[in-house]
C-alpha cells in the first residue's frame, strides 16, 4: 500500500465548513490542511465583507486548496457546497471537518489505505458512509466504540436508533453513491436553519438507509475536537430538533414509541416541560413531510 501520509492522493478529500473565515484561527488545522495535500474544498459563509475569507491567506494558498464564498447560512448548504467542490475534483470520500477540529494524519493514512484495499468488503457500490471514531483529545475517545468494524443496513428500529448516536465529525461520506442517489444533507436541518438547530447528519444517514445503502464503522480516530457544551444541554431548542428529527426518520406510528420514551425519561429527571417542545417539533416535520 502507499504511504499516503507522503503521497497525495484524490482518493480522500476534506469538506471544510466555517462561518466568517473563523478556520484562519485554527492555526493547526490550516497547517495540516496544508501540508498533507489532499484535495481542501473550505467553504465560509459570511454574514459581512469582513467575513470573507482570503484566498491567499497563509497556508491556504495552495494548488490542492479551494475557498467557496457563500452568502447563504446554513451548516447543510455549507456541506453540501463542500462536498460538491470535491467531486468536481474526482475525489471518492469526503472527510467532514468543521473549523475547529484538528485531524490525526496518521490515522488519515490508515483510512486511505483501509479504503483502498484493506477494507472486509470487494466493492464499495452501496456503501454511502463509513463512520470513524471522534475523539476528545489524543487519548479520549467522545463516547464508547465498538472494537469489531460492523455494517449498519435497512431501515429497521436498530439501525435507526444506531444512527442516532453518530455526530458529522466522525462521517467519511462517499460521494460517488451520494450522487448516484441524490443523498445530500437536508438544509431545513443543522446548524443555521432554524429552527431545527441540528440533526443533518442523522437525516443523511436516514436516506443512505433508505436508498437501500449502507454504513460501515471503522476503527480509525481522524478528527479531534474540543470538548463543547453544544448539543449537551436539553434546552427548548434541542428538544424541539429531536423531536423533529425523530418524527422525520422514525415516521407514523412508530414515532409515538419514541414519544412514549421519550415523555418518560423528561419525567424522571422531572425535566416535562421539554415534552411540548419535542411534539412541536414533530408536528413541525410533519408539515414539512
Amino acid at each position: 500500500m502507499r504511504d499516503f501520509t507522503s503521497s497525495p492522493t484524490n482518493l480522500v478529500g476534506f469538506a471544510v465548513s466555517t462561518m466568517n473565515a473563523r478556520l484562519l484561527d485554527n492555526v493547526e488545522l490550516v497547517e495540516q490542511l496544508s501540508t498533507l495535500g489532499w484535495p481542501v474544498v473550505i467553504v465560509n459563509q459570511h454574514t459581512t465583507q469582513e467575513g470573507k475569507l482570503d484566498p491567499d491567506a497563509e497556508g491556504m494558498n495552495r494548488p490542492h486548496m479551494q475557498v467557496i464564498q457563500s452568502a447563504q447560512l446554513g451548516l447543510s448548504h455549507s456541506r453540501n457546497q463542500a462536498m460538491e467542490g470535491l467531486q468536481k475534483h474526482s475525489v471518492k470520500w469526503a472527510v467532514l471537518c468543521d473549523d475547529d477540529v484538528t485531524l490525526d494524519l496518521g490515522a488519515c493514512a490508515a483510512l486511505a489505505s483501509w479504503l483502498e484495499g484493506d477494507a472486509p468488503t470487494s466493492s464499495w457500490e452501496g456503501i454511502g458512509a463509513v463512520t470513524t471514531r471522534l475523539m476528545k483529545s489524543r487519548t479520549e475517545p467522545w463516547r464508547a466504540y465498538q472494537k469489531a468494524t460492523s455494517h449498519i443496513v435497512g431501515t429497521g428500529t436498530a439501525s435507526l436508533r444506531r444512527i442516532q448516536f453518530v455526530n458529522s465529525m466522525e462521517l467519511v461520506v462517499h460521494l460517488g453513491a451520494l450522487a448516484a442517489w441524490n443523498v445530500k444533507f437536508n438544509p431545513r436541518f443543522g446548524l443555521g436553519a432554524p429552527p431545527v438547530n441540528g440533526g443533518e447528519e442523522v437525516l443523511l444517514m436516514h436516506d443512505i438507509l433508505r436508498a437501500g445503502g449502507a454504513l460501515i464503522t471503522t476503527p480509525f480516530a481522524v478528527r479531534i475536537h474540543p470538548e463543547e457544551s453544544s448539543g449537551q444541554v436539553l434546552n427548548a431548542q434541542a428538544a424541539f430538533t429531536q423531536g423533529a428529527v425523530h418524527k422525520t426518520v422514525f415516521g407514523h406510528p412508530a414515532w409515538w414509541g419514541v414519544v412514549a420514551v421519550f415523555a418518560w425519561k423528561r419525567l424522571k429527571s422531572g425535566n416535562w416541560s421539554r415534552v411540548s417542545d419535542y411534539l412541536r417539533g414533530g408536528a413541525w416535520a410533519s408539515r414539512q413531510a
